[in-house]
């Protein structure tokens, strides 16, 4: 496999692994279980333990885990929070 198409698979698994987490930015928000798995999946990635995501939002470490593992359903405010402490935040971010 070439470093081109390792970059353009990488980039296309990037874009389906943070999905339900715009979605849900945008206001078409999944179930609590789907932008749990995007969470997680976009914290593994950045190597972002809970304890820093939870410093960063303000957040508490095992209220990040119980959005986690799809047990909150956070609200749009909290959404964003989750997304700016990931460093996701779409530039078409409605203001709030």
């Amino acid at each position: 496999m070439s470093i081109a198409s390792s970059t353009t698979s990488a980039s296309k698994d990037y874009t389906h692994r943070t999905a339900n987490l715009r979605l849900a930015m945008l206001g078409h928000a999944p179930d609590a279980a789907a932008l749990g798995r995007a969470v997680h999946a976009i914290r593994a990635e950045r190597r972002i333990s809970q304890v820093q995501l939870a410093s960063a939002t303000g957040f508490r470490q095992s209220w990040v885990s119980n959005v986690e593992h799809g047990r909150r359903n956070p609200s749009w405010s909290n959404v964003v929070r989750l997304a700016e402490g990931l460093g996701d935040v779409p530039q078409h971010l409605p203001n709030s």
